[in-house]
């Protein structure tokens, strides 16, 4: 999908942040433990999609540009 560009990782951690807020949120005091299946189902997808934007993304080596005077 292209380059990893710091926007994109700022995009993403976003992204998890909202996913964890809405997991938190989301949870009934009447469960001892863990997430109620349809959740856990949305939950892994939308997990899954991130890994597989991660995986995705390579790195682009730009060269550093250093402007030269003309004359020398």
């Amino acid at each position: 999908m292209g380059e990893l560009y710091n926007r994109d990782i700022d995009d993403l951690v976003k992204y998890l942040k909202d996913v964890e807020a809405e997991m938190l949120a989301s949870q009934s005091s009447r469960l001892h433990r863990g997430f109620i299946a349809e959740e856990q189902r949305r939950y892994v997808e939308l997990l899954t999609a991130v890994v597989a934007r991660i995986q995705s993304m390579g790195t682009g080596d730009f060269p550093e540009v250093h402007p030269v005077p003309l004359g020398q």
